[in-house]
C-alpha cells in the first residue's frame, strides 16, 4: 500500500512539474521590422528599424542618381546587409519580405522575428 501511495505522489509531482515547464515555454514572439525607402533624385533614402521594444532608429542611405547609381546601390546594399546580419547574429530569422516599386521610389520591408 505504501508503494502505491509513493507512486501516486511521484506521478502527481511529475505532472505538476511538467505543467510548469509547458507554461514557461509559452512566451510571446518578438519581431523586428526593417523598412527601406530608396529614392532617386530629390528625396532622401533611408532605412527605418523598429526593434522588439517598439523603439525605432533611422539610418540614412545614399540617394540614387544616374551619376552615382552603382556607388549608391552598393553602399545602400552594404548598410542593409549589415543591419540584417546584426539581427541574425542575435538569433532572429527572416520571416518574410515585400518589395514595391512605384515611380521614382522603391520601398522594401524585411520582417525578422524570433521566439524568445
Amino acid at each position: 500500500m505504501k508503494n502505491v501511495k509513493l507512486m501516486l505522489l511521484a506521478v502527481t509531482a511529475m505532472l505538476f512539474l511538467g505543467m510548469g515547464n509547458i507554461n514557461a515555454q509559452q512566451k510571446q514572439e518578438q519581431t523586428v521590422i526593417i523598412t527601406i525607402y530608396e529614392f532617386s533624385a530629390i528625396y532622401k533614402s533611408r532605412m527605418i528599424v523598429v526593434d522588439p521594444s517598439g523603439n525605432s532608429k533611422t539610418v540614412e542611405l545614399k540617394t540614387i542618381t544616374f551619376k552615382s547609381l552603382e556607388e549608391a546601390v552598393a553602399a545602400n546594399s552594404i548598410s542593409i546587409q549589415s543591419e540584417i546580419n546584426k539581427w541574425k547574429s542575435e538569433g532572429y530569422e527572416i520571416d518574410g519580405m515585400t518589395a514595391n516599386t512605384s515611380g521614382d521610389s522603391k520601398t522594401s520591408m524585411i520582417i525578422l522575428s524570433k521566439k524568445d
